[in-house]
């Protein structure tokens, strides 16, 4: 019996902004753009069956903040008539796209029409689709940042979305890897290796493609001198990965022969089936706010104490082990004076005191296929945990529906690091949204 299908339509629109704005993501930077390496996009996809509908929106950014999340959700939810619950906004995590958080109206009022205006292209473009979920190795270009022995999902997936006559609609890409092959010295608009990623898949399957960020507050990509070939080496050979996966499964659902000339006949082949289709009998979202804690604040000038005692302790370390062993705090009091001025290229949501909530979203495709959106950037063991609970039918997705900065595990915060000092919430919070999701997911909230 052949695996119901669902309504899928995808487009893509450029959100490309005029030169001169400022850059998100590094420090290092000290001046505005200076024009456009490639485009930056807004990708949209949508999923339906019956009355439902999902939409699932992806901007080239370093992260969507709540406002300009809010802003989206609401346009496209009013365009396509559907619940809020039903859109979903992440980033790419691209640390050279445009700033938009507070400050930047005209351009979150930009990008929220472009989300829209592509949302409603994608629903008029959607059309009958079998769903194929494939997975791919990308061993050896992903490495733990915090501990090179530490966990590491180097398996990437991509759901797939094929007509009645073969073709390819939209590749959804997932893995988790920051998009940093592109150093601070990269001063123009750029998309990084998601964007060369993407077009390698579209020019191999057809169709289009859209890069789904993973948990990747822990993992970097393999890079050579952080230039803009270095960039395209990168998110081709993940492309190319990505592709093959594709390609095969396409290849393992047609009814294959080979001619063998001695026989004079033709001769069946059979391959195995690596792929799995989604039966989509119904399509469903949940979307819940659940109230976390803030970090406690230090004042600053104790953060500059600490920092300095920090700086002096790697000074005066005897040996490489041993400054190992003080680096981390050294880098949690840094990451901790740079974000007490509240920098505009970080692009975070700064917590209130009291009264903190953060989102967690699952769409749900036929009832047991799950894509899982978390706020900010979670770790690899989170990602673990979710997988091991909800098994591998499953996409899981960071930088969504608000700039939520990083989520390090409770166990990740007595061994300091930059992710620990760049969290802005208390620990356990991570473990609060994993277990939103897992409900969720389980279907008590998603319908």
């Amino acid at each position: 019996m052949s695996a119901s299908r669902a309504r899928v339509g995808a487009w893509t629109a450029p959100i490309t902004p005029a030169p001169g704005h400022e850059l998100a993501g590094y420090a290092a930077r000290t001046s505005g753009a200076d024009g456009a390496h490639d485009e930056l996009t807004c990708r949209v996809v949508v999923f339906g069956h019956g009355d439902a509908t999902l939409v699932l929106v992806v901007l080239d950014l370093l992260y969507v903040p709540a406002a300009l999340a809010a802003s989206v959700r609401a346009g496209v939810a009013r365009e396509l008539a559907v619940p809020a619950a039903g859109v979903m906004v992440a980033a790419t995590h691209t640390h050279c796209g445009p700033v938009v958080g507070l400050g930047h109206d005209a351009l979150r009022a930009e990008l929220t029409r472009t989300a829209v205006s592509a949302a409603a292209a994608a629903g008029r473009s959607a059309r009958e689709a079998e769903l194929r979920h494939v997975r791919f190795d990308v061993a050896g270009l992903v490495h733990n940042r915090r501990d090179p022995a530490g966990p590491l999902d180097d398996t990437g997936t991509a759901l797939v979305a094929v007509d009645a006559a073969g073709e390819t609609v939209v590749s959804l890409v997932n893995l988790a890897c920051h998009p940093t092959v592109l150093g601070p010295g990269m001063t123009s608009y750029s998309r990084d290796f998601p964007g060369a990623l993407c077009d390698t898949v579209e020019a191999a399957c057809g169709g289009r493609a859209v890069f789904l960020q993973g948990f990747a507050g822990d993992v970097n990509p393999l890079i050579h001198d952080q230039g803009a070939a270095d960039m395209r080496l990168f998110g081709r050979q993940l492309g190319v990965r990505a592709a093959d996966a594709i390609l095969t499964a396409a290849r393992a659902c047609l009814p294959n022969r080979t001619i063998n000339l001695s026989l004079d006949r033709e001769l069946p082949v059979r391959l195995d089936r690596r792929h799995t289709t989604v039966d989509v009998d119904a399509v469903g979202a949940g979307l819940d706010e659940v109230a976390v804690e803030a970090k406690p604040s230090v004042a600053p000038e104790r953060i500059r104490q600490e920092l300095a005692a920090a700086r002096a302790a790697v000074d005066e370390a005897p040996t490489d082990a041993a400054r190992d062993r003080v680096a981390a705090t050294a880098q949690a009091w840094w990451i901790e004076d740079l974000l007490a001025g509240r920098p505009s290229y970080l692009c975070v949501d700064f917590p209130p005191p009291e009264g903190a909530t953060l989102p967690v979203q699952v769409f749900t495709l036929g009832g047991r296929f799950h894509i899982v959106a978390l706020p900010g950037e979670p770790l690899t063991a989170s990602a673990d945990l979710l997988r091991r609970e909800l098994g591998e039918q499953l996409l899981l997705v960071g930088y969504a529906n608000g700039a939520a900065s990083y989520l390090p595990e409770l166990g990740e915060f007595a061994r300091s690091g930059y992710e620990v000092g760049s969290t802005r919430y208390a620990p356990g919070t991570v473990e609060r949204l994993t277990a939103a999701a897992l409900t969720l997911a389980r279907g008590d909230d998603a319908r």
